[in-house]
C-alpha cells in the first residue's frame, strides 16, 4: 500500500516528507525480513526438538521391547503349569506328578529369563545410537 501511494503522483504531493516515508518502507520490509528469518529459526528449533523427543522415545519403546522379551517366556510357563490339569489322564502334563515340578517350572523361568537376556545382549542390544542420524540427534541432543 506504501509503494502505491509513492507510485501514485496525487497522493505524493500530500504528503509533505516523501524521504521520511521511503526510509519507513525500507525499515518495513527489513523488518519483516528479520521476522521471517526468526520464523524459519523457530521451525527449525521446533522440528529438531520433535526429532529428539523421536529419537528418545524410540529408545524407551527398544528398552521395553527387551524387557517383554525376557519376562515373556516365563509368564507363558507360568500360564501353563498354572492351568488346572487332570492327573488321572496320562497325556495331561504327566510332569505334574512329579515330586520336584515346582522347583522345575521355577528352574525354567530362571534359565529361560537368563537365556532371553543373554541373547538380547548378543544381538547387540547397547543403548548407543545407531547410524548417522543417531549420531546427528546425539549431538543436536548436546548443543540444545
Amino acid at each position: 500500500m506504501l509503494r502505491e501511494i509513492h507510485s501514485d503522483q496525487n497522493m505524493a504531493r500530500y504528503i509533505k516528507n516523501l524521504g521520511r516515508l521511503l526510509e519507513l518502507i525500507d525499515e518495513l520490509s527489513i523488518g519483516l525480513e528479520t521476522l521471517e528469518i526468526y520464523r524459519e529459526m523457530l521451525i527449525s528449533i521446533r522440528e529438531t526438538h520433535a526429532t529428539l523427543v523421536g529419537v528418545k522415545l524410540n529408545e524407551v519403546v527398544k528398552r521395553l521391547t527387551a524387557i517383554i522379551l525376557v519376562l515373556m517366556i516365563p509368564t507363558l510357563i507360568a500360564s501353563i503349569y498354572g492351568m488346572s490339569f487332570d492327573r488321572s489322564y496320562p497325556l495331561n502334563m504327566p510332569e505334574l506328578s512329579w515330586s520336584f515340578v515346582y522347583i522345575y517350572a521355577l528352574g525354567l523361568m530362571v534359565v529361560s529369563s537368563i537365556a532371553g537376556y543373554l541373547i538380547l545382549k548378543a544381538r547387540g542390544g547397547s543403548n548407543e545410537p545407531e547410524g548417522e542420524a543417531g549420531v546427528k540427534a546425539q549431538r543436536l541432543g548436546h548443543r540444545l
